[in-house]
C-alpha cells in the first residue's frame, strides 16, 4: 500500500519542526563525480534502512534513483561508476511502493531513451534505460518524506557519436514541479519541497542553489524554503517558469556570447570579442530560447557557436565524444585558463519586462571551463572544454558553476517563478540566509557579496601586456585571425609541401651544376599534432592533500596522456598525429615542432657558389 503521510512522526520528522517554518541546507557530498567533471552532489538517505546515495539536486517531479542492479547491464565498456555515488536496493526497504501493474522484472519492461523522453535526459550522452515508477522514502537535509516520486532505474547506458555504451553515474534530487503532488497512472505521489511546505516545515515552496565547482573549491549552496543572498552579486533576473506541459523549466532568452578580460591584459589580440552566438550559418548572434540545467554536464550549444568560440582556443574537436579537447602543451591555455579571461553569456533580463535594463549578463572564467573527462570515456585522463554541440540549447552544470537559480513554485497551482544571477568565485563572504515568500517574484542579492572580480582574488593572474600581447606560437584560434586547428594544420601541410619543392629543385640545381649523381637526403616531417596531454597543474590541484576527493581514477595516471587519448571504441576516428603518419603530410604546431633542419657544413659552400652562379646566369642552361 501506499505509505501514510503520518509515517512523518515515525520517523522522527515532528521533532524537526518548532512550530514555525525554517530554512533548511542541503549537505554536500565530500566526495565529487565524473567522469565529466569533477562535480558536487548533495547527500541522501533512501528507504526504511537509510541507504546512503549521493544525487544531483535540480531534477523536478520525480527523482531518478539507480537500482543496485544497474550495475548489471550488459555490455557496459568500463566499471560500474554508479557505485561510487551509491546505488539504492529497492527490495530491502519496507516502506517502498510499487503499483500494481509494474514487476520488478526487467524482461517485462521496454527499454527508452533520454532522446524522447525529458524525464531520463538527465545525462551527458543520450540515455537508454529499462525504468519504472515507484515511491519510497527520502531524507535530505535532515527532512524525510515518505512516498517520493521516483524513476526507479534498473538498468541504463548512455551513448554518444561513438555508438559506445558508458555507465552511468549519478542520480537526481527532484525540486519540486507546477503542482503540490506528482500523479502518475492515477496514483499520487509526494514532491519532497511541497510536502514540507505543507507539513509547515519550510516557509514557501521554494529553494535557491549555487552549485559551485571543485577546482577551483567552491563550495555548494542549496537552500530549501529561501536561499543565500551571498551566493549573488549584482542584479536577479526574474521570470515565469515554462508553462509548456506544465513542466516548470527553466528557460530564458539567450542574446550573445562573447570573450573578455575582466583584469590585466589579454590572451588575445582584442580585450573582448561579441557575436559568438552563432547559429545555422549566421555570421553574429542570434537570439534564442536556451534552458538552464543542474542535471547536464556541458554547455550544449549550436555547433557554429562552439566552432566561433573554439576558433579563439588552443583546443581541438574529437568527434567520437561531440566535444573539445584542450591543447595543454600549447601557452595559451594557460594564459587563459589561469588569468581572468572569461565567457560571457548575455541574457534577455526579467524575461523582457525590463526595458531599463533589457540584458543581464553571466561571466564563466575559463578557470572553471577546464574539466575532466576521466575512463571510460577516455583512455587517461584529459582536460577538455565542456561546448557540445547540439540542437537542444541547454546550460549545465559548466555554466552553472558561475550562477546563482531558483525557484519559487508558490502555492502549486500550475505556476512558478524562477531567478538567476551571477555567483561568485572561491572567496566568498559568507552566509547571508534569506526566506522566500510564497507570493514572491522577485529576490534580491546581498550587499555585502563584494565584486565578482574581488571574489577570484587569488585564484587567477592577471597578465602583463607583454606576456599578453606576445602573438607568437600556434593555437586554435590566437589574436583574432579565425583560423581553427583545422586551419592551421592545413597551412602547416601547404608550407611543409611548399618547402619540401624548394629543396628538391635546390638539390636538382647542386647535381647538375657538380655534374654527377648524388643522393638526397630526406628529412621526415612526423610531427604530432596538438597535444592531448592533460592539464597537469588541474591534476596537482585535485591531488593535494586539501582537494576534494575524486570518485574514480586518480589523476596522478594523467602523466604522459597519449595525443588524442579516446579509446579504442573510437578507433574508427583517427587521430591527427596517425592521420598524418598514414600520408607523410607534415605539419607543426606549438610545442611539438621538429628540430630544425640544416644542410651538412661540407656543402654549404657548395650553396653558396651555386647561389653566385645562379646570380651571374650560368646555370640557366642546366635547367631542363
Amino acid at each position: 500500500m501506499i505509505p501514510s503521510l503520518s509515517f512523518a512522526l515515525i520517523c522522527g520528522l515532528s521533532t524537526l519542526a518548532s512550530g514555525s517554518p525554517s530554512l533548511y541546507s542541503a549537505t554536500w557530498s565530500p566526495k565529487a563525480y565524473g567522469p565529466d567533471g569533477p562535480w558536487q552532489a548533495i547527500e541522501a538517505e533512501l528507504g526504511s534502512n537509510a541507504q546512503s546515495v549521493a544525487l544531483y539536486p535540480g531534477d523536478k517531479w520525480a527523482s531518478l534513483i539507480l537500482l543496485d542492479s544497474v550495475c548489471s547491464t550488459p555490455n557496459i565498456t568500463g566499471e560500474c561508476l554508479a557505485n561510487n555515488a551509491g546505488t539504492f536496493n529497492l527490495g530491502t526497504s519496507d516502506t517502498s511502493y510499487i503499483p500494481s501493474g509494474n514487476s520488478n522484472d526487467t524482461s517485462d519492461m521496454s527499454w527508452v531513451e533520454g532522446s524522447s523522453n525529458s524525464y531520463l535526459n538527465k545525462f551527458g550522452g543520450n540515455l537508454h534505460a529499462l525504468a519504472a515508477q515507484v515511491g519510497d522514502t527520502i531524507k535530505v537535509a535532515g527532512l524525510t518524506v515518505p512516498n517520493i516520486s521516483m524513476t526507479a532505474v534498473y538498468e541504463a547506458y548512455q551513448t554518444y557519436s561513438n555508438g559506445v555504451r558508458y555507465p552511468v553515474e549519478v542520480g537526481t534530487f527532484s525540486l519540486g514541479g507546477t503542482k503540490l503532488d506528482h500523479v502518475v497512472d492515477g496514483v499520487d505521489y509526494n514532491l519532497f519541497e511541497a510536502y514540507n511546505w505543507d507539513e509547515g516545515f519550510i516557509p514557501s515552496y521554494s529553494w535557491g542553489m549555487h552549485i559551485g565547482s571543485v577546482t577551483p573549491p567552491i563550495s555548494g549552496s542549496l537552500i530549501l524554503g529561501g536561499y543565500d543572498s551571498d551566493r549573488i552579486i549584482g542584479n536577479v533576473s526574474s521570470q515565469a517558469v515554462d508553462s509548456t506541459d506544465s513542466l516548470g523549466n527553466m528557460k530564458t532568452t539567450l542574446n550573445d556570447i562573447g570573450l573578455g578580460v575582466a583584469q590585466g591584459a589579454s590572451p588575445w589580440s582584442f580585450q573582448s570579442m561579441e557575436g559568438l552566438f552563432r547559429q545555422d550559418g549566421s555570421s553574429g548572434s542570434r537570439p534564442t530560447t536556451v534552458q538552464f540545467d543542474p542535471l547536464r554536464p556541458y554547455l550544449y550549444l549550436p555547433g557554429d557557436a562552439c566552432s566561433a568560440i573554439a576558433e579563439q582556443l588552443p583546443v581541438y574537436f574529437d568527434s567520437g565524444l561531440n566535444l573539445y579537447f584542450w591543447n595543454t602543451s600549447n601557452y595559451l591555455f594557460s594564459n587563459i585558463t589561469k588569468s581572468p579571461a572569461y565567457l560571457s553569456f548575455t541574457f534577455e533580463n526579467n524575461g523582457g519586462a525590463d526595458s531599463a535594463s533589457p540584458n543581464i549578463t553571466i561571466k564563466v572564467p575559463f578557470n572553471l571551463l577546464r574539466l575532466t573527462l576521466q575512463p571510460p570515456l577516455v583512455e587517461q585522463n584529459t582536460t577538455y572544454f565542456p561546448c557540445f554541440p547540439s540542437d537542444d540549447f541547454t546550460l549545465g552544470r559548466a555554466f552553472l558553476q558561475a550562477a546563482f537559480i531558483g525557484t519559487n513554485w508558490h502555492n502549486g497551482t500550475g505556476s512558478g517563478s524562477w531567478f538567476f544571477a551571477q555567483a561568485p568565485g572561491p572567496v566568498l563572504t559568507g552566509n547571508s540566509l534569506q526566506e522566500i515568500y510564497v507570493s514572491d517574484t522577485n529576490i534580491t542579492g546581498s550587499s555585502s557579496s563584494g565584486s565578482w572580480e574581488s571574489s577570484w582574488n587569488g585564484w587567477w593572474t592577471p597578465l602583463d601586456k607583454t606576456y599578453g600581447n606576445d602573438t607568437d606560437g600556434n593555437g586554435g584560434g590566437h589574436g583574432g585571425d579565425n583560423l581553427t586547428y583545422g586551419a592551421k594544420i592545413g597551412i602547416g601541410i601547404g608550407c611543409g609541401a611548399a618547402g619540401a619543392l624548394i629543396l628538391c629543385i635546390i638539390w636538382l640545381l647542386v647535381s647538375r651544376y657538380l655534374k654527377k649523381r648524388k643522393e638526397v637526403p630526406t628529412a621526415d616531417a612526423d610531427a604530432a599534432a596538438g597535444a592531448g596531454a592533460p592539464d597537469q597543474d588541474h591534476a596537482r590541484e585535485l591531488q593535494s592533500d586539501d582537494a576534494t576527493e575524486l570518485s574514480g581514477p586518480l589523476l596522478s595516471e594523467a602523466a604522459g596522456l597519449p595525443r588524442y587519448s579516446t579509446s579504442e571504441r573510437a578507433a574508427a576516428v583517427p587521430s591527427v598525429s596517425e592521420h598524418y603518419a598514414e600520408t607523410g603530410e607534415a605539419h607543426e604546431i606549438e610545442g611539438d615542432k621538429p628540430p630544425p633542419w640544416s644542410p651538412p657544413a661540407g656543402e654549404i659552400t657548395i650553396m653558396r657558389n651555386l647561389h653566385t652562379e645562379l646570380q651571374s646566369g650560368e646555370v640557366a642552361a642546366e635547367l631542363p
